[in-house]
């Protein structure tokens, strides 16, 4: 699952990946940040972080356009 990271600095936003991550995490929580960025026409500052029961060890490669 993917959770949001809060109390984060102004201007950056972070997420953290739990568990194991499914397509409805993509669609639910990150493709909602990815798309305010652009709407708003702001770089992204970005924290990912992984917590320790991460399942998910293989590289993706994520392209917005």
């Amino acid at each position: 699952m993917l959770e949001k990271l809060k109390d984060m600095p102004s201007g950056i936003d972070g997420l953290r990946a739990v568990g194991k991550l499914s397509k409805e995490d993509y669609d639910e929580v990150m493709e909602p940040l990815l798309a305010g960025a652009r709407r708003e026409d702001r770089r992204l500052r970005f924290l990912y972080q992984l917590g320790p029961d991460f399942g998910n060890r293989t590289a993706t490669t994520v392209v917005t356009s």
